[in-house]
């Protein structure tokens, strides 16, 4: 589709002459009955659907372009027209060329989809800051010279024009609106809804909600995880809500902002509890003179100092049933703890075998540091010295087997 807008340069409407020859229809098509008959721009088979069916005409198109909008004299006249072979003419060497030459108007090259009706999915309150509203959604814009409007109903009830939401500092963009603070004063969430108004549709009607605006924390930053020259973070909360999309900050040597789609396009991977950079998106980071933050829904997280992920196998020197207390099992030597995101598991064999994680055995209330791991009594009734054995898995590494004793 074609659409002529007015540039409003001169007064009154603008004619195209070569879209429309005058003459009446004539419907009969030639080599169907009198081979002498013939049919112009307009004749079609009754039902015909003109988007899909090959081999019509067109109806007769609108041959003025009005100053102003039939309906509102505030925007800028415009008519749409079916590219058919007439008005693509007239676009390339006609009328609609030389009016587009001169300036008086405007040509847009649009589908039927940019003018769907808008759909809202989302409205929420205190977003992308306190007091800010935020709606997203599909089709919120308007195709030009139209543009949208927002209406927001019950408490703090008023109509906001993309002109004014745009001037006081928001936007209007096709999937979300973000209206400042200070135009939606006393908007509610328990009284307030909102729809917008879009190419002369309303969308459905959305309540208020309040936005979480969870704060991404980081657990560690470890380098060479989880191979050589990777960077991978743990945590919570790094995934935005959208519109805002989240980023990886470092600063430091190698200091470089990457945002979380820059990581995934570079084949890394980035959710809510961990990201992982390749090597070739931070190439010169050095472990004792770099941080890294995320920065989520535009909040930041905790500046964390990177580490070096530590593979080394875990070493296993005794396993003492009843230590500290009666029924506890203690195990002694190095390297037992894993780095994020792995976990350390115990693994019991022979009489009562089981399998324990460092979650289990800490939410157990048993203690598990570098050199050092007391199980309680009550997380392995049964384990016999005499006919058990264990291991440390760490970092996906596993200990030697050791008798209890």
């Amino acid at each position: 589709m074609l659409r002529l807008i007015h540039n409003q340069t001169v007064q009154g409407p603008l004619v195209i002459k070569d879209i429309d020859d005058g003459i009446p229809n004539k419907t009969a098509k030639r080599g169907t009955g009198d081979p002498k008959k013939y049919h112009r721009d307009g004749s079609t088979p009754g039902g015909k659907d003109l988007s899909t069916e090959p081999g019509v005409n067109y109806p007769k198109q609108s041959c003025y372009v009005p100053r102003t909008k039939i309906g509102n004299p505030a925007v800028a006249g415009y008519i749409d027209l079916v590219e058919s072979d007439r008005v693509l003419m007239s676009q390339s060497k006609g009328d609609i060329k030389g009016f587009a030459d001169a300036s008086k108007i405007t040509v847009v090259s649009y589908a039927t989809t940019d003018l769907a009706t808008p759909v809202v999915t989302t409205v929420e309150l205190n977003r992308p800051t306190t007091g800010d509203l935020t709606i997203t959604g599909t089709g919120l814009t308007s195709l030009t010279p139209n543009t949208s409007t927002v209406v927001i109903t019950g408490t703090g009830a008023t109509t906001l024009t993309q002109a004014a939401i745009v001037t006081a500092g928001g936007s209007v963009g096709a999937t979300a609106i973000v209206i400042p603070a200070a135009l939606v004063t006393g908007v509610v969430v328990t009284a307030s809804s909102a729809k917008v108004l879009a190419d002369d549709n309303y969308s459905n009607i959305v309540a208020v909600t309040v936005w979480s605006l969870m704060t991404p924390v980081i657990i560690e930053a470890l380098l060479s995880n989880p191979t050589t020259g990777d960077l991978t973070i743990t945590g919570s909360g790094f995934v935005s809500t959208g519109p805002e999309t989240s980023s990886v900050v470092l600063t430091g040597t190698g200091a470089v902002t990457l945002a979380s789609a820059d990581i995934v396009s570079g084949s890394g991977t980035f959710t809510d509890t961990s990201i992982v950079i390749p090597a070739a998106l931070v190439t010169g980071i050095v472990e004792t003179a770099t941080s890294a933050k995320v920065v989520a829904d535009t909040k930041d997280s905790d500046v964390v100092a990177l580490t070096t992920w530590n593979l080394a196998t875990p070493v296993l020197t005794a396993a003492t049933l009843d230590s500290p207390t009666a029924g506890d099992l203690t195990l002694t030597g190095s390297s037992f703890l894993s780095t994020l995101p792995n976990v350390t598991s115990v693994v019991i064999t022979g009489t009562a075998a089981v399998t324990l994680t460092s979650v289990q055995i800490l939410e157990g209330l048993g203690t598990m540091d570098e050199t050092s791991i007391v199980i309680p009594a009550a997380l392995i009734p049964g384990v016999a010295t005499s006919t058990s054995s264990v291991k440390v898995v760490a970092d996906t590494k596993d200990s030697a087997v050791v008798a209890l004793t």
